[in-house]
């Protein structure tokens, strides 16, 4: 365990010396590097690009630091004009089918991972330890679904994300400990829902989720126009 551990960190330290953009040794001579086997190396890299410290280009290579919206044609625009409320309710579209498609085709490793996230989610103390470990969970998920278009449309609108007001809102709701104790257990909820190979209920779980979510985020807008000046 020791060893595995040692090596991620590593390879996080090396990614942290690499400029942005500046593109990873093969996954080969990685896996050479730090004596580990491909399958652990993409886990480390699944994890970091759910930190966004890295972005992979199929066909080209992983990528040092977070996906640039170039890559995304357009996306730059949406990102400018998209509200947190809009973002909320393409997710509350799109997420739930995502966890269905989960509940079929995920495989034992990636259920586990996603114990794991959703245990951090419990533990940790501060709201960007917590969104850490939630974006994580939520992009463990699409890719349990095995879609590489629906995971290209989840990065997509995860990069929305990362450029609108969400972060700010965010650490408002998440600071308060039943919030997140409450958010941790609808975590645990739908990814027992997804190891038990219950399509349906994880569908539903992932909606109560982000209607939760919505639901507290609408109010941190609220309280935040309040407090503007007339």
């Amino acid at each position: 365990m020791k060893r595995t551990e040692d090596a991620e960190t590593a390879l996080c330290h090396m990614i942290e010396a690499m400029a942005p953009g500046e593109r990873l040794p093969s996954e080969r001579s990685l896996c050479e590097d730090l004596k580990i086997s491909r399958g652990t190396l993409r886990v480390f890299l699944e994890r970091l690009e759910a930190r966004k410290k890295v972005w992979r280009h199929v066909g080209r290579g992983t990528f040092a630091g977070s996906r640039p919206l170039e890559t995304n044609p357009g996306l730059s625009v949406v990102a400018d004009t998209t509200s947190p409320h809009e973002l909320l309710e393409m997710r509350l579209i799109f997420e739930p089918k995502v966890a269905q498609l989960a509940a079929l085709r995920a495989s034992r490793q990636q259920i586990s991972q996603m114990w794991y996230c959703a245990k951090k989610t419990g533990i940790v103390t501060d709201s960007k330890a917590y969104e850490l470990w939630d974006a994580t969970l939520h992009r463990t998920i699409a890719e349990a679904a095995h879609n590489k278009l629906l995971l290209d449309v989840f990065d997509a609108i995860n990069d929305v994300r990362n450029n609108t007001d969400w972060g700010r809102l965010r650490d408002m709701v998440v600071s308060t400990p039943a919030r997140q104790r409450q958010w941790w257990m609808q975590h645990e909820d739908l990814v027992d829902a997804i190891a038990a190979r219950n399509e349906s209920r994880a569908e539903e779980a992932m909606r109560k989720h982000i209607e939760s979510v919505q639901l507290m985020i609408q109010g941190a807008a609220r309280n935040q126009l309040s407090l503007m000046p007339e």
